[in-house]
């Protein structure tokens, strides 16, 4: 179990702009606390997420639907927001 040192120093961590992919991972492994931040981090990858999301934990399940879509995604398949086919333009 961390130390609420270890805690504080991995939330700020997050908070940190250099925060790297490589860093986001040990955070998701090391603190399951820290994984709904982890979720909505705009470094995680796709990798990362689907890691995150193989975790069944329903509150980072309902970050993860938070999160915005890229339009790299957006382009590969059309969906629909609001109603209106998007994507592929």
């Amino acid at each position: 179990m961390a130390s609420q040192v270890d805690l504080n120093f991995a939330q700020m961590t997050l908070n940190d702009p250099r925060c790297t992919l490589a860093t986001l991972q040990i955070i998701a492994e090391r603190y399951p606390e820290l994984r709904v931040a982890v979720a909505l981090h705009d470094k995680a990858s796709p990798e990362l997420l689907d890691w995150l999301r193989e975790q069944d934990d329903p509150k980072v399940l309902e970050a993860l639907e938070l999160r915005p879509v890229s339009l790299a995604i957006a382009r590969r398949a059309p969906y629909r927001v609001f109603g209106i086919p998007f994507g592929r333009w």
